[in-house]
């Protein structure tokens, strides 16, 4: 199932871009050309945020097919870290007010994401130190905090491309 939801992802990309595409090189008037640009931004961060969401998935199936343990203070970070990228998300999805004050709220989520990443790694590597989790588990944990990270700054250019485009597109 996570893989076609990836593979559908691909292909709107795909057409949503030749589309773009279309317009662009078929346009009499260059005056939404920046506008149509910025959709390009957007499908293809899309298509990324879909790529980790598909590599989370496949780390979360690998660790309950081989049984991998997180200690209780790993779980409670990752799912936090899941909370915040999905509030971003839904936050890039939902433009609403004052387009500069909507973009300082997804940037301040996208910041806080970078700052909870750092704060996690720190604390994993003194869990490694103290010989608290396994190899796999310290590889997988470090792997799905950089998708998560990575996520966010996706959101953040898309809401950067959406915030750039005329109000009125």
């Amino acid at each position: 199932m996570l893989e076609e939801a990836e593979e559908e992802l691909d292909n709107m990309n795909k057409e949503i871009s030749q589309y773009i595409s279309n317009i662009l090189v078929h346009n009499n008037s260059n005056r939404n050309v920046p506008d149509i640009k910025e959709y390009f931004t957007i499908t293809g961060n899309a298509e990324r945020i879909g790529d980790h969401a598909s590599n989370i998935g496949g780390y979360a199936q690998m660790i309950k097919r081989r049984s991998i343990v997180f200690s209780e203070m790993a779980r409670a970070e990752l799912r936090q870290m899941q909370a915040i990228t999905g509030k971003a998300m839904k936050k890039v999805m939902t433009r609403d007010g004052d387009s500069s004050e909507w973009l300082a709220r997804v940037a301040a989520m996208e910041q806080e994401i970078d700052d909870m990443t750092e704060r996690y790694r720190d604390k994993h590597l003194e869990r490694m130190l103290r010989g608290e989790c396994s190899e796999e588990a310290c590889i997988l944990y470090s792997e799905l905090l950089t998708d998560f990270e990575r996520v966010g700054d996706h959101v953040l250019n898309i809401a950067q491309a959406f915030a750039k485009m005329s109000p009125e597109f």
